[in-house]
């Protein structure tokens, strides 16, 4: 049942990239727009369900020990410092990317602020988590193991990656394909149908074998591959291209929605798994807002690199429209440009997003990289009850305290140890030790004299 759950719980995703081409279609179509309020309600009104769903399985069959917490130990207890900085850091950084190009210029001091303030910001929380933090919401100790770090790197790879085909595909289907928002939705539907598919096959399998490597580098392999393909994307309706690349990219996919979390839960200890788990769910989210963004600069300026061309087959006016920043938005466009003019300006945004796939195969590539680190341990089917609470994490903050403590003290015991060596060896004239350094070390140096 462990290893289902992870599974199922990322099913959702399989009615959010669908929905969300829909939105997104809906937002770079050239028809009137909704309101932001009613695109927001409407792209994730479909996983209402699944909430309702998730909240009362919870609700009725999770049996957890939750010791009662008072609500004013419990508040003092919450890393505020850290929650302010990270949120401030984050929303700051992201703005700027944002902003970045499109509605301010790169060099622009909002732009240039946003961004420094940024990893300012991100920096202090990270001080805050090492010194200052009584119960850290992200302690450090998580990234002291190469595993750990190496499962959150895949994570972000995995994030950064996926969520392109979400918001980037659509734009391909409506652009060169001629499809409308809601069409592009369902042309999208071999990448989510693969995707979720393999997710809960995955699941049965770690729940079975114990073992999460296997899909974790058959993952990140053919999500390399499949994005790899889309490089490949024709200029024109070619399903037997279109659909495979989509299948094959999708399998890649959902093989790491879960994996990569369970090897990271694996190797922390109990007490740090809530936090773990929390981490790694920031850096998803992270991930793919980084790359909506950089994506989209990446696609824009090689639309704009490429005005020229559009503009000797479209004419300049047609070409501005077109070009740039208002690519996204201008498919209604492209749709009633007549012969040779559509299948140029078509070209251009297939050159355009085949530049953005590049980019992102380089990323997945990365991934790869990172999987080669992640530990290897089999998984354990005896359950085992953990203490949670505020008393049983100052418990655990002591222990791991006095842990600390103690290390420090043998580093010392060691460096003096070590200094001694080498004061000795000073007073043998540079000769090194034969034996064991103590406090009185005896050593036979020429003939019959001892020093």
């Amino acid at each position: 049942m462990s290893g289902v759950l992870p599974a199922l719980s990322g099913q959702p995703w399989g009615v959010f990239l669908p929905r969300r081409s829909h939105g997104g279609g809906a937002s770079i179509s050239i028809v009137s727009l909704p309101t932001p309020f009613h695109c927001l309600t409407s792209t994730n009104a479909p996983l209402v369900p699944f909430d309702g769903i998730a909240f009362v399985i919870i609700l009725f069959f999770l049996d957890i020990e939750t010791p009662k917490t008072p609500i004013i130990p419990g508040l003092k207890a919450i890393d505020w410092v850290g929650v302010i900085t990270i949120t401030a850091g984050t929303v700051m950084f992201l703005l700027g990317l944002e902003y970045g190009g499109v509605s301010f210029p790169w060099s622009s001091a909002t732009v240039v602020c946003l961004l420094v303030f940024g990893v300012i910001f991100a920096v202090l929380f990270f001080l805050n988590e090492r010194y200052l933090a009584k119960y850290p919401m992200m302690p450090l100790r998580l990234f002291k193991r190469k595993s750990n770090v190496a499962s959150l790197a895949v994570c972000f790879v995995h994030g950064f990656v996926f969520i392109s085909a979400a918001y980037f595909y659509p734009l391909y289907f409506q652009a060169v394909l001629g499809a409308n928002p809601i069409l592009s939705g369902v042309y999208l539907f071999p990448f989510v149908i693969s995707l979720s598919l393999i997710s809960v096959v995955v699941g049965i399998f770690i729940k079975k074998t114990g073992q999460y490597l296997p899909p974790i580098y058959l993952g990140v392999l053919l999500m390399t591959v499949g994005f790899g393909l889309y490089i490949d994307l024709p200029n024109g309706r070619t399903w037997g291209r279109i659909f495979p690349f989509q299948i094959i990219a999708g399998i890649g996919v959902g093989l790491n929605f879960q994996a990569p979390l369970i090897a990271l839960q694996t190797l922390v200890e109990p007490s740090d798994i809530a936090t773990a788990t929390a981490t790694f769910g920031f850096v998803r989210q992270l991930a793919t807002a980084i790359s909506v963004v950089i994506g989209g600069v990446i696609f824009q300026n090689g639309m704009t690199n490429r005005e020229g061309t559009l503009a000797k087959a479209v004419g300049e006016s047609t070409a501005l429209m077109i070009g740039g920043g208002g690519a996204g938005a201008a498919t209604g466009i492209v749709k009633t440009l007549p012969e040779p003019g559509r299948t140029v300006a078509t070209g251009v945004y297939v050159a355009s997003l085949r530049t953005m796939w590049i980019f992102y195969v380089c990323i997945s590539a990365c991934g790869i990289a990172a999987a080669a680190f992640i530990g290897k341990k089999v998984l354990s089917k005896e359950h085992a009850v953990h203490k949670t609470g505020l008393e049983q994490e100052e418990l655990n903050r002591l222990e791991r305290k006095k842990e600390d403590k103690a290390k420090r003290e043998s580093k010392r015991q060691s460096n003096r140890i070590s200094r001694g060596s080498m004061d000795a060896e000073k007073r043998l004239g540079g000769r090194p030790l034969s034996g064991n350094v103590g406090p009185l070390t005896v050593e036979k140096v020429t003939g019959d004299n001892n020093v």
